[in-house]
């Protein structure tokens, strides 16, 4: 979720490098579309979304890569989307490069925070199917088959609070970093309302 228009560009998941010594990264431009950016030992490439998502609203991102094809798809809510190239050449062919490099979520080290919620962040050394992808946006969204964790709502109140909603007795933990660790909420029943305050802080259901 983004609160606002992020006014330049905003990592959402990425190693963080700039020019060319770069593997893959996932950010927000300015506008609020969604940018992939890929390198390999042959060429680079990189697409704009086409809408905007820069709307106060949760939004489902999965990008893949695949080295065989060199084929790149931008899913958001489950599904492929428009784009516009940007940069480079597709298919994106060649070995990944730059696998050394450090990952960043919601932050690097050349531009500011990215201003919104990023939840259940997960990467794969593999690329998701189109039917993969869809299925976990309908388990996050509560339209899948179930038995997946408890879906959390979080939303952004005028004056500037977090308020997190979710289904069940389940208990709130949060942690200053997605690796933990992690600490219950005191006291915490849904719907919990807290103060937007500090780089970042996430925050996970456990029933």
């Amino acid at each position: 979720m983004a609160f606002e228009p992020p006014g330049g560009f905003r990592n959402l998941v990425g190693d963080g490098e700039g020019g060319l010594n770069f593997n893959m990264m996932v950010y927000m431009r300015a506008d609020g579309a969604i940018r992939p950016h890929f390198q390999t030992t042959e060429r680079y490439y990189s697409f704009d979304s086409v809408e905007k998502y820069a709307d106060n609203k949760m939004h489902h991102v999965v990008v893949t890569w695949d080295q065989a094809t060199g084929v790149a798809v931008l899913y958001i809510d489950g599904a492929p989307v428009d784009y516009i190239a940007n940069a480079g050449t597709f298919p994106t062919v060649g070995t990944a490069t730059k696998t050394g490099n450090k990952v960043y979520i919601g932050k690097d080290d050349r531009e500011p925070a990215f201003r919104g919620i990023l939840d259940e962040v997960a990467l794969y050394d593999y690329p998701l199917s189109a039917d993969r992808v869809k299925s976990h946006f309908e388990e996050a969204a509560g339209i899948g088959g179930g038995g997946g964790p408890p879906k959390i709502t979080v939303t952004l109140t005028s004056d500037r609070k977090v308020v997190i909603t979710w289904p069940g007795s389940g208990s709130l933990e949060e942690a200053a970093n997605v690796t933990g660790p992690w600490t219950a909420v005191a006291g915490a029943k849904s719907p919990h309302s807290t103060a937007l305050a500090g780089a970042q802080k996430f925050y996970r259901v456990r029933n």
